[in-house]
């Protein structure tokens, strides 16, 4: 792992794979690190060629922490998008797009191949189309929508995903447990996790991913400023109307988090795209398909040299 400066920030990141493969840029979704990304489906990846760069977003991990930008108040923010206002953001999902095409520059990358999961998936959007010359094509999992009208996620799924979570320093245990349970299938108390009902999530890899990120400097207080900012984001579908590059969209057909009409809605809005649902899928990778991500990607990358 190693450090760079990128729009004006410190940016953590890691490469895998040859240093001649073709880069791809891996961006996870909100709150995560680099860690969060399951590390054999990374190796798929690396398996086909190419050189798989991922990183902790600003205000994650290792990366430089916004502490100074303070908690955003959420009812203010959606307050502000319901009346047509500009809301109160203490940086854009833009912001964070900006972020990722600096780390192509700073390592020197011309151009990459693009992969977002969840808000990694809008911000994977906006990297290619705020900065298309930097991207040869797009892979967007399970990605936020920006369309109001769209259904959101059940009030029970943001309240597990975002409710409280037992002090770190003092049980840390708890601590990964709690996180953990987040995903899996059943909850201790009987009750649905946002885990993929079709592939059981499984304990090990969830908590191996946790207590990476454990390791990576936990910032409660980033994650709520990425989702000011995701709640807050601008409506991206005339960008994706212009939008000329080889573009597939991945999704769950049992995705509670991010429902899959969001990433049917960013198919229909970006002109020859492919989207892909799996049946039995939620807000996750199961490693039973990671070797079908990987080849769904290699595909839309070979649209892309094949362009060339």
């Amino acid at each position: 792992m190693a450090q760079v400066q990128a729009n004006g920030l410190n940016i953590e990141y890691e490469a895998y794979g040859p240093e001649g493969g073709e880069p791809l840029l891996a961006i996870m979704g909100l709150g995560g690190t680099l860690a969060f990304w399951p590390i054999g489906f990374l190796e798929e990846l690396v398996a086909r060629g190419y050189r798989v760069i991922s990183y902790d977003h600003r205000d994650t991990g290792l990366s430089d922490h916004l502490d100074d930008a303070g908690i955003p108040d959420l009812m203010e923010v959606v307050g502000a998008v319901a009346k047509g206002e500009k809301p109160p953001l203490p940086y854009t999902t833009d912001d964070l797009a900006a972020d990722a095409a600096a780390l192509l520059d700073a390592l020197g990358i011309e151009k990459a191949h693009v992969l977002g999961a969840s808000m990694g998936g809008l911000i994977a959007q906006l990297v290619a189309t705020n900065h298309p010359e930097k991207v040869l094509s797009l892979t967007a999992m399970y990605p936020v929508s920006t369309n109001r009208e769209l259904p959101g996620p059940e009030q029970w799924v943001v309240d597990l995903m975002l409710g409280p979570l037992p002090d770190i320093e003092t049980d840390r245990e708890g601590y990964i447990q709690t996180t953990v349970n987040r995903f899996l299938d059943i909850q201790p108390d009987g009750s649905r996790g946002t885990g993929s009902p079709g592939y059981p999530p499984h304990r090990g890899h969830v908590r191996v991913r946790t207590e990476k990120e454990l390791n990576r400097r936990p910032n409660n207080a980033g994650v709520q400023r990425h989702y000011a900012a995701t709640l807050g984001a601008a409506d991206v579908r005339s960008k994706l109307n212009k939008l000329d590059v080889p573009t597939i969209y991945i999704h769950g057909a049992e995705d509670m988090v991010v429902p899959p009409a969001s990433g049917r809605d960013s198919h229909e809005n970006t002109p020859g795209s492919e989207l892909i649902v799996f049946p039995g899928m939620s807000h996750d990778f199961p490693p039973e398909l990671w070797g079908a991500f990987a080849d769904a990607i290699d595909k839309n990358a070979a649209a892309a040299r094949a362009r060339r």
